[in-house]
């Protein structure tokens, strides 16, 4: 923070206080400090305010926190503002973290806007290029590594059938043979036969006696199968490790947290903050452990820590007031998911408030004054029960302070993509939003929206049915707008042509996309009509009478899959 920079009122104050301490390394203090010089700002859209946010991106940048730096880029970059630096941060972030194609997309996009110059030694780098097809089998001399990977995906997005028959195809020989047989352990354990997946841990063992990750495993499924002694037992072995490596101390926060041990938890989560200093998932087991096992005051000041470093966090928020709370000891459960209780009372709390406002408006007014509102639904956005994040999201969206705060939320990774795609279609009513460009941030890929709606009719249920398929899309393609515009229009023809006015939008949107074959996705009449939500029986009459229309007319049916190319 080398800049010198004039602010109004009395965030300049607090920006040359941040200045000091992000230079003498002092990053939690320089993002509080930054923080506080926000809130004196009359317009959060003012370029004093840009300016801040963008030091705020390069403090989380100097702490290691890339994901939170991204998302101050991203917002900067939905209102235009220093964008050679804003993609050159984006560059440089992705870079550091080992993500190429991520970095070379951000290039890409600098220079097609011209916020980067090829004179300043930027050059493009070419996407179009394929990246090679996973291999899926053995090759002669193949140690059966990116298998092992391949099967890691799967067993994250629940495949585990598929995943084990992967998984097992890994030679003994395999430098990584141990790895794969520890998560057939996992998935033993998780399809419900833990003998099994001990009886796997105890192979490892037997090779490596060393192996954090199998002992981890191991003292799991003891601790499913209640087994209350050897777990206990097996914890000391696991506390005499040496665990200089951070992912093994990793390992070791995670198995002890999830058996309940807060003694060893507030150990090795103190070991792990040694290195990783501003890890929020550290800092909050950390902060609970150290509360139930006394150390009020350390369990307070760590919460804060993590309250300051991620502000927006509600979660954070709410287990910085539950220890707060504390007289004695405290009874937290070792998890990241905030206590029933306060769940109970924030969800009570959001619809208390919104009863007493009388519209979006005046709601999203009492979020932006009321504290306890301000956690309450910053946690229903990002931590809450889906069809409340979707709930408040779509409210929020409704009002125009609100707006403003959603429009972040749709560049928010930890923003969850069902209540990004239920805002995302909320804004397409907005004209103010269309025309400025609606942005979301879609894996990382930062991507603007001007949709244009053809004014073939006025009708409500074919407007809903293209704003349905507009947003469905937009978290799966690019470049579509033109291709959905002429079979909207085409659908639209055929099925006004008759006198018909009563249609089923989320039908109409299932016949679109699938006509439009804009996305393999939509290949089938099945899956359109399961994505969409709608009965196959009005899917089905809808496509009939486009198809007899085409017919009569001359033109040509397309029903077929495969023939669908236009």
């Amino acid at each position: 923070m080398g800049k010198v920079l004039k602010f109004e009122s009395n965030a300049g104050y607090y920006y040359e206080l941040a200045a000091a301490a992000s230079d003498a390394g002092d990053f939690v203090s320089a993002l509080d400090l930054l923080f506080t010089a926000k809130r004196f700002l009359d317009d959060p859209l003012s370029d004093d305010d840009a300016e801040l946010r963008l030091e705020i991106a390069e403090v989380y940048a100097r702490m290691g926190l890339f994901d939170e730096s991204n998302k101050y880029y991203f917002r900067l970059a939905a209102d235009d503002y220093c964008l050679d630096e804003v993609f050159y941060g984006l560059i440089k972030n992705y870079a550091v973290t080992d993500r190429p194609e991520l970095a070379a997309y951000y290039l890409n996009l600098g220079l097609e806007s011209g916020a980067l110059d090829t004179e300043d030694g930027f050059e493009a780098i070419d996407l179009s290029a394929a990246p090679p097809a996973p291999r899926l089998r053995l090759d002669k001399g193949n140690d059966g590594g990116y298998i092992l990977d391949f099967a890691k995906q799967l067993l994250g997005g629940r495949d585990s059938g598929y995943a084990r028959q992967m998984i097992e195809t890994v030679p003994k020989s395999s430098p990584r043979y141990l790895e794969a047989v520890n998560y057939l352990a996992i998935i033993d354990m998780s399809e419900g036969d833990v003998d099994a997946g001990i009886v796997r841990c105890d192979e490892i063992l037997r090779r490596d006696k060393n192996n954090v990750t199998a002992l981890c495993t191991k003292i799991l499924g003891l601790d499913m199968q209640n087994r209350r002694d050897d777990v206990k037992k097996l914890l000391a072995e696991l506390d005499a490790f040496d665990l200089s490596s951070y992912a093994d101390r990793l390992k070791t926060v995670m198995c002890a947290s999830q058996v309940g041990d807060s003694v060893l938890t507030e150990k090795h989560t103190d070991a792990a903050l040694a290195q990783m200093p501003y890890e929020r998932d550290l800092l909050v087991l950390n902060a609970l452990s150290a509360a139930n096992n006394g150390n009020r005051q350390k369990a307070k000041d760590v919460i804060i820590r993590a309250s300051v470093i991620y502000p927006e966090d509600g979660a954070a928020r709410c287990f910085a007031r539950e220890i707060d709370r504390l007289e004695g000891r405290g009874e937290f459960a070792l998890s990241l998911e905030i206590p029933a209780a306060a769940k109970a009372e924030y969800v009570e709390y959001i619809e208390k408030r919104y009863n007493q406002s009388g519209d979006a408006e005046e709601f999203a007014c009492a979020v932006f004054t009321d504290d306890l509102l301000y956690e309450a639904v910053t946690w229903a956005l990002y931590g809450g029960v889906l069809p409340l994040s979707v709930k408040v999201g779509v409210l929020l969206a409704k009002s125009e302070i609100g707006y403003y705060y959603m429009r972040e939320a749709l560049l928010d990774s930890d923003f969850p993509v069902v209540a990004k795609k239920a805002v995302f279609y909320e804004l397409l009513g907005n004209a103010e939003a269309v025309d400025e460009g609606i942005q979301i941030v879609v894996g990382e890929k930062f991507q603007r929206f001007r949709p244009s709606v053809p004014a073939v009719t006025d009708n409500a249920a074919f407007l809903s049915a293209y704003k349905q398929v507009y947003c469905t899309l937009a978290f799966i393609e690019s470049g579509f707008d033109r291709k959905l515009n002429i079979w909207y229009k085409k659908v639209a023809a055929a099925l006004l042509h008759g006198g018909r006015k009563r249609f089923k939008p989320a039908a109409l949107a299932a016949v679109i996309a699938y006509k439009s074959g804009i996305n393999k996705i939509f290949l089938q009449d099945s899956y359109c009509c399961e994505v969409f939500d709608c009965q196959i029986k009005d899917f089905m009459l809808y496509l009939n009478i486009i198809d007899k229309k085409r017919a009569n007319s001359g033109g040509k049916k397309t029903t077929e899959t495969a023939k669908r190319s236009e």
